[in-house]
Order: C-alpha cells, then sequence, then structure tokens
C-alpha cells in the first residue's frame, strides 16, 4: 500500500515539475511561490492531522493529497494562462502518436 501511494506521490510531484519550470522561464515566480506555499500548508495540516492517528500511513496520505492537489493547482493555472484545455494536456493526438511510434520502433532497433 505505500509503496503504490509513494509512486502516485513522485508522479504528481513529477507533473507539478514540469509546470514550475516552465512558469520559471517564463518569469512568473510568484505563481511557483503560491504553489509551494499551498502545498506547504497542506502537507503540515494533513500531517497534523493525520499522522496521530495513522502514523506514517498518515504521513503517506496527507503528502499524496498534498502533492496531487499542488499538481492540479498548477494544470490549473496553466489552462487558465494559455488557454488550453486540459484535455489538451492529456489527450494524445495524432502527431503525439506518430512521435511515440518512431521512438519505438528505433527502440527495437537498439535492441536488436
Amino acid at each position: 500500500l505505500l509503496g503504490d501511494q509513494q509512486r502516485g506521490e513522485e508522479q504528481s510531484e513529477d507533473d507539478a515539475e514540469i509546470f514550475r519550470a516552465w512558469y520559471a522561464g517564463k518569469g512568473k515566480l510568484m505563481v511557483n511561490l503560491l504553489g509551494s506555499l499551498f502545498c506547504l500548508i497542506l502537507v503540515l495540516g494533513l500531517d497534523l492531522w493525520l499522522i496521530p492517528g495513522k502514523g506514517i500511513r498518515g504521513a503517506a496520505i496527507a503528502s499524496s493529497i498534498a502533492y496531487g492537489s499542488t499538481a492540479l493547482y498548477y494544470v490549473t493555472r496553466f489552462c487558465l494562462s494559455t488557454k488550453r484545455s486540459p484535455l489538451a494536456l492529456f489527450l494524445m493526438r495524432g502527431k503525439d502518436w506518430k512521435i511515440m511510434k518512431d521512438i519505438y520502433q528505433q527502440a527495437l532497433k537498439r535492441r536488436t
């Protein structure tokens, strides 16, 4: 159980990292500051609430919720600032499938 939660936590953190880098590159550091502050408040509040009753599992749940919520914050801010649909970020289009096919074919060539 904890291993699955930790992997989910790491994935959410990686997802948010992409958006933090984009905002830093655009010079919008206040967005990153607010996202980090939001995450800190969530982690601290949820830890104080969940750890006494659930121990390490409570800490894992708190971190997963906080990092997932922070990733959602960055996705929302990105979509609002670029006027893109959230679906456009996560659905693959024809060009994306072609890129994936090319990467797969190159990987197969390297194996043989």
